[in-house]
């Protein structure tokens, strides 16, 4: 009688410790991830050259003014330039399936996002 009392109370001991392992990892895995937050906060409708925009979409400056209408992209002159808004292609990318480079658009971000926000005034 006396062995089958330890024997019990050895297994119950395993599983307090057993179970003390599973709450610690449980415990570890309910913390939540830290979430690393963007240095800048994007411009409002950031503006790409004609060129960025061309890279982004991999065709060539001149074949981007043939299809930007096609595809709908919206775009503004700005003295000899012409400016391509940034929110329009990525719409255009999603809308027509079309191929893009993931490269030349982090290059494009990383710069649009380390300008200064202007206060409005």
């Amino acid at each position: 009688m006396e062995l089958n009392i330890e024997q019990i109370l050895n297994e119950v001991s395993e599983m307090r410790e057993g179970m003390v392992r599973i709450m610690e990892y449980i415990s570890k895995k309910e913390q939540p991830q830290q979430v690393k937050e963007k240095p800048y906060p994007l411009p409002q409708n950031p503006k790409v050259t004609k060129d960025e925009a061309a890279s982004i979409l991999l065709v060539s400056p001149r074949h981007l003014q043939r299809i930007r209408k096609k595809i709908g992209l919206k775009w503004r002159k700005e003295g000899r330039d012409t400016m391509y808004f940034l929110d329009s292609i990525v719409n255009a990318i999603r809308n027509n399936q079309l191929s893009w480079s993931p490269i030349a658009y982090d290059k494009i971000i990383n710069r649009i996002s380390k300008l200064p926000i202007m206060p409005r005034l």
